[in-house]
């Protein structure tokens, strides 16, 4: 894709200069902190920035960052992988979330007791729930795996799917 002189010229002027690690942030509009530059169905800044240096994305790939600063548009930066090769760095940098951002305070030894207790019935779901501070089924889910995945079953027990009843389609047929 060609980018014209205008649109490279407002794309710079929105690019700080690089920073002590070498990142170029973008000081545009962001969303979840992704730099946003509209262009030809194009969203994200830091893929305009690949594109700009060095031609098109490759179909199925996608832009990458090596410094893991969302906001960085600096190409050298930047590399071309696949969805796949993304989960990947992101297991390895441990930028994954575990357990529940909303709730800090419970952490994975308080699950492992609530699982423990729950599967040697010495504890019911309701009470449960009331101890969390949490719903009924949020528990359910806690207690059969659902949730907080990484954290280990007791021994013995396996993690559950959700099981959902299929509604009977109720329209007449032709």
């Amino acid at each position: 894709m060609k980018y014209p002189a205008p649109f490279i010229e407002r794309f710079r002027a929105q690019t700080s200069e690089p920073d002590d690690n070498g990142c170029m942030l973008w000081e545009g509009t962001c969303d979840k902190g992704y730099g946003i530059a509209w262009r030809n169905g194009e969203r994200y800044a830091h893929r305009h920035s690949w594109q700009i240096a060095n031609g098109r994305i490759p179909f199925g790939k996608i832009v990458r960052h090596k410094c893991d600063v969302k906001n960085c548009v600096n190409p050298e930066h930047l590399l071309v992988g696949t969805h796949a090769d993304n989960a990947k760095d992101a297991l390895e940098r441990n930028r994954y979330a575990s357990g529940s951002k909303r709730r800090p305070d419970i952490t994975d030894d308080i699950i492992l007791d609530a699982r423990a207790r729950y599967h040697s019935k010495q504890v019911k779901l309701p009470a449960l729930a009331q101890e969390l501070n949490m719903c009924k089924s949020q528990v359910s889910d806690i207690m059969w795996g659902r949730l907080w995945r990484d954290v280990p079953m007791p021994k013995g027990v396996r993690p559950r799917p959700r099981r959902r009843k299929l509604k009977r389609d109720r329209r007449k047929t032709r």
